[in-house]
Parts: structure tokens; sequence; C-alpha cells
């Protein structure tokens, strides 16, 4: 699938919007497709298309996680104006739908045909096959509307065991070997034979989440005590293996938007000793998960750190495949182990800050946030716009239950004889820019 635009290195990158522009007060949006575009079964790619993409996204039946993009949508008024025009009318002024919405909840599919197993996409390579666990082949769509890409044939092998993955990549079997954990490329480093890429985009965001809506985390100091007993960086040389990046409270690092302003967290534990000792902590729990992998060894690293200032931190360790089986207990869980996907910050915040955030783990509302929040939505002018929304990353920052305290990066590895290979957001691999020598 296509969408109108994507997040890249960095920057925004073209999709297949020849334009997506808002009205004055930028409570209308209006998407006009480039000229030509069709799907891999030879039919246009109509406005008809995009607005059955946004109705399908913005269920939260079909699509439960897309939707939180597109609540603000006047859906009675959301119309093509012909082939290859779409009005989109909102219900508030959002000026930021473009890095927040169009970027990343709007996959183009063929109305009527939301088929994802075989999908009928418009992007530079169709599925020929889908044998589910025995993997995925896409072939090159040669009448792709932007280039024609180098490499004819991908083919995606499930290899669940990361040791026999980079093995299968030193072996020749594969050429690309995805998604690896630290401790695999810990030990291929200095092989000549293997190229590592590191990316932010796709990182998992490694978080201690405190809900300050409960004792003892609804005290401010306790919060601050806590984010000084976190040392952070043998955090990444400990559960990372040193492949991580050092974290400081917010989540989008790599992006553009994010609050690289504000001084970063230290480490001080005399300071975290005497509030704990202020307010008469002497007892934490936690509730830790490897829902991303190293989650419960970081918590058994904080365990170890606030040891040495007479805090015991005791350890509710739960199954990944349980931890958000039951939500209205996560949502009421003191303290607790998390990740996010790494993604701007214009759209995680709305999503996971804030008194109207659909799932805020945290419970951290504040009025200035939501203000700040709401402008930085709202508000045309882009360098305004920006202003408000670092805003709104120092007040979480600076009052809010969430301690970021690295990156784990999206690793990957891949032969000599492949080049430019490129990540994008999510993670993703753009296949259209690979090319592969004999």
């Amino acid at each position: 699938f296509e969408f109108p635009a994507l997040h890249g290195d960095g920057s925004l990158e073209p999709g297949v919007a020849e334009s997506i522009t808002p009205n004055g007060d930028a409570t209308v949006w209006t998407l006009t497709l480039r000229e030509g575009l069709r799907f891999h079964d030879g039919s246009p790619v109509r406005a008809q298309d995009v607005v059955a993409s946004i109705a399908y996204m913005g269920n939260f039946e079909t699509s439960p996680t897309y939707a939180l993009g597109w609540i603000d949508v006047d859906w009675a008024n959301l119309r093509a104006i012909d082939d290859r025009t779409v009005e989109i009318p909102l219900l508030r002024p959002r000026a930021d739908y473009l890095e927040s919405v169009f970027a990343v909840f709007l996959p183009i599919i063929k109305e009527g045909a939301p088929d994802f197993m075989v999908p009928v996409g418009s992007g530079p390579y169709q599925v020929e096959s889908n044998d589910g666990a025995d993997g995925v082949v896409v072939v090159r769509n040669d009448d792709w509307w932007e280039f024609k890409p180098a490499v004819e044939r991908v083919i995606t092998v499930p290899i669940n065991d990361p040791g026999a993955r980079i093995n299968a990549l030193k072996s020749g079997e594969i050429d690309i070997a995805y998604q690896l954990p630290p401790a695999v490329v810990r030990a291929e480093e200095g092989n000549d034979d293997i190229t590592i890429i590191r990316s932010s985009l796709g990182a998992a965001a490694m978080i201690f989440s405190m809900n300050t809506s409960l004792p003892p985390f609804d005290n401010p100091e306790v919060r601050e005590a806590v984010r000084l007993s976190v040392d952070r960086q043998t955090m990444i040389n400990s559960v990372l293996l040193g492949q991580g990046q050092l974290g400081n409270d917010l989540v989008g690092l790599g992006f553009p938007g994010y609050n690289d302003q504000l001084p970063q967290r230290t480490h001080d534990l005399e300071r975290a000793q005497a509030l704990f000792a202020a307010n008469g902590i002497s007892e934490l729990d936690i509730v830790a998960s490897d829902i991303a992998p190293g989650l419960v060894a970081s918590a058994e690293v904080l365990a170890a750190q606030l040891a040495t200032i007479g805090v015991t931190l005791n350890i509710d360790e739960l199954p990944a495949d349980a931890f958000f089986a039951d939500i209205p207990r996560l949502l009421s869980t003191p303290f607790m182990t998390m990740y996010f996907s790494n993604r701007p910050a214009a759209v995680h915040l709305p999503q996971f800050v804030g008194s109207t955030a659909v799932v805020n783990v945290t419970a951290f509302a504040a009025p200035e946030f939501d203000a700040a929040m709401l402008a930085a939505q709202s508000t045309a002018d882009a360098e305004a716009r920006l202003q408000h929304l670092l805003e709104a990353q120092a007040i979480e920052w600076e009052q809010g239950g969430t301690i970021v305290w690295g990156f784990s990066p999206m690793i990957l590895a891949h032969s000599p004889k492949v080049e430019n290979v490129k990540v994008i957001s999510d993670g993703l691999i753009e296949f259209e820019d690979l090319v592969l020598r004999a």
C-alpha cells in the first residue's frame, strides 16, 4: 500500500498525493491524487478509493489502531469531489493533519477490496503469494508511477530465531536479516562481511510508566525521585548491550518536532534518596513484562539501582501475551514497564498524553498541556505550531509520568551485495530503493 505522504529519515517524503492542502482555518483538507495512478490489478486509483480508505481506517471495528487518528473527521461531509480530489472536513481545526494523520494513518486501499493477505495496492511491489507462516513473495510493479525498481522479486523468509536469522545471512541463504536483537548484533561487531544498520525510525521507546493519578506517583517529588534514580547509560549498556540511544523522557527521537532543547536527565542518587526519605518511601512495586525485549531486565537493573539508596523495588512479572489482556487493569497500575513505537511527537502525544488521549497509561493531564497541544494542532503557521508542540513536550517532560530511558533501535543487517538499504517510518524497508549486486 502507498500513503499520500510518509515520514522518511528526518523529513516528510512525497507519496501518491500531488497536493494536500488545508483551508484558511484548517477545518477542511483537500487531497489531490497524482495523475495516472493504478492499482496492481490495473484499475485506476480514484478519489473514491481514498474516501473508502479513510472510512476503513477510521472505523474502530476494522482498524482500532489507525482509527485513533481519524476521530476529528466530519464523516457526514467526507466526499470525493471528482476522480482525483477528496475533501476531508473536520470537526475542529487540525493544521497538523499532514504530518500527524495523512502520513501515518492512510494507506490507500481499493474500494471494496480490503484483503490484507493478497492486497490490491498501488505500490512499487505487489504480492504474488502469501502463504502465511511460509512467507510472502512480492514482485516488481513495472507500472509504478515513480520509477522502475531495480530488484525484480523480494522473498520474505520467516526465521523466528534471531541467531538462525543472522546465520542465514552469513551463509548467503538470505540477503537481509530484519529485527535483530542487540545480543546477536554485538557478536557480529567487526564482521566486515555484513553491514549493520541501526535506525531510530521503528525503534522501541523503552519506558517506565508512572500513573500520576495513583499514589505514590500522584506526588511530583516521588516521580522526580524515580527519574533521578534511573541510570540511563547503564540501562543501555546492560539491557541493550550498548546498542541503544539515550532517552530523555520523550517519544519521537529522530523525527521532526522532537524537543531536543531540553536538558538531558541526569542520574542523581543522592537527591533521589533525599526525596524518597522526605516522602516516606522505602518500597515500590512495578509490573514488568517483555512486551519489548529487555523491559523485564530494565526493571531488574532499576531494582539494583534503588537498592543502593535503601529503596526496595518488588517486580511482578507478567507474560508478554497477558500484558494487554486486561486494559482496565493496565490503566489502574501505578508503576510498570512499557514501550511505545517511536513516532513523531505530533502523532504520539494526542493518542497517549493529556485529558483527551484515548489511551493515557500515565493518566497525566494538565490544562497547560492540553492548551499547548490544541494550539500545536490548530495553529496554521508551521513555525508557531512547532513552538506549541515543543511547549507541550516540555510540560510533559517536567510534570508527566513517562520515563523514556532509552531507545532500542530497529536493527538489521545485510550482505555486501545489497546496497541502498533505507529504513523509513515504523522501521519498514523501502524495497524500491534496493540495489542487488552480483
